[in-house]
């Protein structure tokens, strides 16, 4: 199965749709179905270490604990300078079985009717990595054991993974994860998984992690905000590379006179990359500068802000940054204070001095973006929670 642009490399090989045709109790019971298509429900012999709606963890304890913490700037303890950890966790989905086999399958959902599921191979492993797995979503899933003459079929088993943030893995490439799962305001929309990453540049990804950008996150347009850049995308001829970078830095940086959002200098390429989110046929897309900080934050925070996200959401996304090495080596109070100037200017401007959502509206329309632009960036990368 491929879920709305995401992909999932789990184990060896992935087979779309489920093995075979499952009765009526093939969500509540252990059955078994024959190979004359006769089926029966059979005494429970399957059971699972990741069950019961458990919350699972896809990154690492750091991060997990910064999503915890109770102030924004407590990632100071969460982090070592010098240090790269921007590499997600895979859970390991481990199971008995009473009867044994050779050949086991799981069958992995996020339809709790066990619709549009993936199954993938174990062979004789009585274990799985869960490898990218969408953040703050609710999955559903049955093992079933394959025999010659039948398959023996678990109940549905269920887990949730953690609400925060989800990690991608590109090899060669550090500092990059989904935007998604960011809620709104009013908490009754988010940002859509799987559609736009923010990520360190591409001039280092290796073949693997060529190979993992195409085929495991379908990455379509390799968006550089830098002033100069490659020709064209080191992710390879079939990713539409774009450079809208103009003057020193390429794209805006913060808030200054000669280079940040405020600078008339800077309009154009705003412009220019903000609409690249107007238009499906360039998704899934990954935007980056050098290593994915300042420039890349400053865009990333006038997306939210465009978007209407929850404050401490888009503060906790830019701070995120100091778990990549190349980002971590200046003060996290200096980091913390650019990206509040940025918000607060934004919030200076609008009309009762507090709505940074209003004053961002009148900023994009100003710059040159129009309506129905703003109206295409919400309905691309918006759904309801």
């Amino acid at each position: 199965m491929r879920f709305k642009y995401q992909h999932f490399l789990i184990c060896v090989f992935a087979i779309i749709g489920a093995s075979c045709h499952l009765g009526p109790d093939h969500l509540s019971k252990e059955h078994v179905i024959y190979s004359d298509g006769k089926q029966e429900t059979v005494a429970e012999t399957i059971d699972a270490t990741i069950k019961d709606g458990m919350e699972i963890s896809i990154l690492p304890s750091e991060w997990v604990d910064y999503y915890h913490a109770n102030d924004l700037l407590d990632i100071k303890n969460y982090y070592q300078s010098g240090v790269e950890n921007t590499k997600p966790r895979y859970p390991i989905l481990r199971w008995t079985h009473e009867l044994g086999c050779s050949n086991y399958e799981v069958v992995l959902s996020t339809n709790k009717k066990m619709e549009q599921s993936t199954s993938f191979i174990a062979g004789e492993n009585k274990y799985l990595e869960l490898q990218d797995l969408f953040a703050g979503t609710h999955y559903f899933y049955q093992i079933q054991a394959k025999y010659d003459d039948k398959t023996i079929v678990s109940k549905r088993f269920d887990f949730k993974t953690i609400d925060f943030m989800r990690i991608i893995d590109i090899d060669g490439v550090y500092n990059a994860r989904d935007i998604g799962n960011k809620k709104t305001k009013d908490g009754k929309m988010k940002i859509k998984q799987g559609l736009v990453y923010r990520t360190a540049n591409f001039d280092s990804v290796t073949q693997l992690g060529v190979q993992q950008a195409i085929n495991k996150y379908g990455i379509k347009t390799d968006l550089d905000l830098r002033e100069q850049g490659p020709t064209k995308s080191p992710l390879g001829d079939g990713v539409h590379y774009v450079n809208n970078g103009q003057g020193i830095y390429g794209s805006p940086l913060y808030v200054s006179y000669d280079s940040g959002v405020n600078s008339p200098d800077y309009f154009e390429p705003m412009r220019d990359n903000l609409k690249m989110f107007t238009n499906k046929d360039n998704f899934p897309l990954a935007f980056h500068c050098a290593i994915g900080r300042d420039r890349t934050g400053t865009l990333a925070t006038v997306l939210y802000l465009l978007l209407k996200i929850d404050m401490k959401q888009i503060y906790m996304d830019h701070l995120c940054s100091f778990y990549s090495k190349a980002c971590n080596t200046e003060s996290i109070d200096l980091i913390y204070e650019r990206i509040d100037t940025l918000i607060s200017f934004f919030k200076g401007n609008s009309d009762d001095g507090k709505d940074a959502y209003k004053c961002v509206e009148k900023y994009c329309l100003t710059i040159g973006l129009t309506n129905d632009d703003i109206k295409a960036i919400r309905n691309n990368l918006l759904e309801k929670c």
